[in-house]
């Protein structure tokens, strides 16, 4: 009976010895100036936690969402070109340097529109094969793609009316707009169908959002555009879809969606952006496993992924709010830390 027992310290001490398969971080990070991206990576996570958790499970796997949110320099949209790109290289550099990114996606529109080749060269040579993935494409597409042909009373012909709402400084770069032409271009009856873009900027959501929240300001703020914008573009009604391609715009869609139904008996689709990148981060994840060779543990572990957001303004209070009123479960899963 001794006998066995010491052998069976023994097996234990071998299997000890050769040790519990070590698990290996693979970090998710998303930047933006601030709460914009947060709600970008909460959709992600919806969408894809019961999944990433699963390969947690299975794998000697520690997922981790972390986002960066610049509230010290929001809002971004009212800057610069030049400024804009020196903040976008910023986030880059905290994503990868400080947050340790496997994956990065800039979960912000005004940063993406100045990621262009010389800028991605940059971040190539900075940091060699680390992903890091602007969000513009993948959202003109899906745009596109949700608007419906409606016919014109007067001449019967087929047309797209599509609306962007966007920062400023997205606006006046013009590339969704550039994006959606020439994906119609490509459309097999575009010469048949007319496409019209509706594009405006308001320029106070962002900074009411980071200051103070969701409070009843923001919904007149978002009324009171929206007249404008109607104003501008007499055809708004015939909108069938709309591009919420400021990130922190995922906030105000309910209200959005109010306006249009209570002023045009419309519904259009209303296209945030967070869910349109679940699928690249779960490809991305599943990729990490087999490229890295990750073991699979001994036995399942039960495991709960985690989000932490760290705010670079004095705002994570309002942030941390917000987002706890979204989803009071998130008081689980989320973290947000001023840095």
């Amino acid at each position: 009976m001794l006998k066995r027992f010491v052998i069976g310290l023994v097996a234990i001490a071998i299997v000890i010895g050769l040790g519990v398969p070590k698990e290996r971080s693979c970090v998710i990070s998303f930047g933006d100036s601030g709460l914009g991206g947060l709600l970008f990576a909460y959709d992600v996570y919806l969408d894809t936690n019961k999944d990433l958790e699963a390969l947690e499970k299975r794998y000697a796997l520690d997922i981790q969402f972390r986002h960066i949110g610049d509230s010290k320099h929001a809002p971004y949209g009212l800057k610069t070109p030049e400024k804009i790109r020196e903040l976008a290289h910023g986030l880059v550099d905290t994503m990868q340097s400080t947050l340790d990114a496997d994956y990065a996606i800039m979960a912000c529109n005004t940063a993406s529109s100045v990621m262009d080749e010389k800028f991605m060269k940059t971040v190539e040579n900075k940091y060699g094969d680390i992903k890091v993935l602007p969000i513009l494409n993948e959202s003109a597409q899906a745009l596109y793609d949700a608007a419906k042909v409606v016919q014109n009373p007067t001449t019967g012909l087929p047309e797209l009316h599509i609306a962007i709402l966007s920062t400023v400084a997205t606006q006046k770069s013009d590339v969704y707009p550039k994006l959606i032409r020439q994906i119609h271009a490509h459309h097999p009856q575009q010469r048949l169908m007319e496409l019209h873009i509706y594009t405006y900027s308001p320029e106070e959501w962002v900074s009411i959002i980071e200051s103070e929240g969701l409070v009843p300001k923001l919904e007149s703020e978002v009324s009171s555009d929206l007249y404008k914008m109607s104003q501008q573009f007499p055809n708004l009604n015939d909108v069938s879809a709309v591009g919420l391609f400021c990130t922190h715009f995922a906030l105000v869609e309910a209200s959005i969606a109010d306006y249009f139904a209570q002023h045009f008996g419309t519904s259009p689709v209303l296209l945030s952006q967070g869910s349109l990148f679940s699928e690249n981060v779960m490809n991305f994840v599943e990729w990490y496993v087999a490229q890295n060779s990750v073991p699979r543990r001994w036995w399942p572990q039960n495991s709960s992924m985690t989000i932490t957001s760290y705010i670079t303004g004095r705002n994570a209070p309002v942030i941390e709010g917000v987002m706890l009123r979204i989803d009071p479960l998130l008081k689980e899963v989320l973290s947000v830390i001023t840095i």
